[in-house]
């Protein structure tokens, strides 16, 4: 199993911060799966982007940006978008960037 995390990410770089770190910290058991995650920066803030690639881009993140009309609904809609585009992965798990995973998520 190939799966996408994909954390969308709007305005508050800390919350970002602790929502990677739980998804680091998760472990598969005896489950066989990798996961790769992404970074989706969907804001109205012009420097928000810039941040988040000069704090997590030596992490080894894919990091990407799309256009937010300000409204809930368009940065989701990106993520499927983006993940349909992906061949090998099978599995989509999204988070905003103020939510985290428990440890035995």
């Amino acid at each position: 199993m190939n799966v996408l995390v994909a954390v969308l990410t709007s305005h508050d770089i800390n919350r970002l911060e602790r929502a990677l770190k739980s998804i680091e910290e998760q472990h598969a058991g005896s489950y066989d799966f990798n996961y790769e995650i992404l970074i989706l920066v969907n804001t109205t803030d012009p420097g928000y982007y810039s941040k988040v690639c000069s704090r997590f881009r030596k992490s080894g993140y894919n990091i990407i940006q799309t256009k937010s009309n300000g409204f809930p609904g368009k940065g989701r809609n990106s993520v499927i978008d983006f993940f349909v585009t992906l061949e090998n992965t099978t599995h989509l798990i999204l988070l905003d960037g103020d939510d985290f995973f428990y440890p035995t998520a």
